[in-house]
């Protein structure tokens, strides 16, 4: 799989909706998992994928839509909390 390549796109959406943007999706790798991040948030990991599999297809659900809906789920949560 093409982690750059998923980041790119993240981050290319992410700049078309909002223009202004001073945090990105990033990519790392430990060189036993690859990581997907936000601004240093973990959103996905290699080692703990936790995305549903669909026994049909044998495989995961896709990889972009399941880190932009952990990305919402974060960003609502954070939302939520002020002082």
């Amino acid at each position: 799989m093409d982690y750059i390549e998923i980041v790119r796109e993240l981050n290319v959406e992410l700049y078309e909706q909002h223009k202004e943007v001073d945090s990105y999706f990033e990519y790392r790798t430990t060189g036993f998992a690859d990581l997907i991040l936000f601004d240093e948030l973990l959103l996905w990991s290699s080692e703990t994928d936790n995305r549903e599999f669909d026994e049909d297809k044998n495989d995961y659900e896709p990889l972009i839509p399941f880190i932009k809906k952990q990305f919402n789920q974060v960003a609502d949560k954070m939302q939520k909390l002020r002082f």
